[in-house]
């Protein structure tokens, strides 16, 4: 999923968020709480290079 050119996100049925992970980590709160869910503590964040690494959610 991380590595998806498109996600499409539903809520009830209904488009809630569209676009890539980055993106809808901006942009689309049902995402980020399923990211959460799903990862924890832990969301992970682009870094320089295109590299992904894990990094502790800031509170």
């Amino acid at each position: 999923m991380l590595k998806a050119d498109k996600i499409i996100v539903l809520e009830k049925g209904r488009i809630a968020g569209e676009g890539d992970h980055a993106m809808l980590m901006q942009t689309s709160t049902v995402y980020r709480e399923i990211c959460d869910s799903q990862l924890g503590s832990e969301t992970l964040s682009e870094s320089p290079g295109g590299n992904r690494k894990k990094q502790e959610k800031q509170p």
